[in-house]
């Protein structure tokens, strides 16, 4: 006679809300189900109990639907699974599911700049958070051409008139982090 599985999982999905992820599973029955513990993993092996337990049904032949919500400020994927535990303690994991990571565009400067080419005047625009922001232009060679504070988000004007042809680069360094794009000067 083949062994009767204790709770019979009918799926479990995870999605991020910004810093957040919400599990969500279902069970189709159960029987001696104590609780499910959420587990988290940064790398899909190594994994941890985040959270608190939820309550299992016990015993029962109706569906049920569970959801749980996890902190994870990650950029990186993130690895969840369920430890489904008996009232015994005899447990079961459930498959693992992957949440890609947090995308933290805000935080971090993206920039454009145009005309590039150019033959002198550049306009950098910078998507940054607020407050103050260094920009530095440097020479392909590592040689810094010229460093000034601006406001962050400000459009950047850059004077390459008076420098040779050839490949610059232009940094904005905020306190969330530093973003770097090229210019060609012809």
């Amino acid at each position: 006679m083949p062994e009767v599985l204790p709770v019979t999982l009918t799926n479990f999905t995870g999605s991020r809300s910004g810093d957040v992820v919400n599990l969500a599973w279902a069970t189709a029955s159960e029987k001696d189900n104590d609780f499910f513990e959420v587990q988290q993993s940064e790398d899909g092996k190594s994994f941890r109990a985040v959270g608190e337990k939820v309550k299992g049904a016990g015993t029962t032949a109706v569906a049920q639907s569970y959801k749980a919500t996890v902190s994870a400020q990650t950029t990186n994927t993130t690895y969840f699974r369920l430890k489904q535990v008996d009232f015994d303690g005899k447990f079961e994991y459930s498959k693992v599911v992957a949440v890609k990571g947090a995308g933290k565009v805000s935080s971090q400067a993206s920039l454009a700049a145009y005309p590039n080419p150019t033959q002198g005047k550049v306009f950098v625009t910078s998507r940054a958070g607020d407050g103050p922001a260094t920009v530095t232009l440097f020479h392909s060679s590592g040689r810094t051409v010229s460093q000034r504070q601006v406001e962050a988000g400000q459009p950047i004007a850059l004077d390459l008139a008076g420098q040779a042809p050839g490949v610059y680069y232009v940094q904005v360094q905020t306190e969330a982090g530093k973003s770097t794009t090229r210019v060609v000067k012809q």
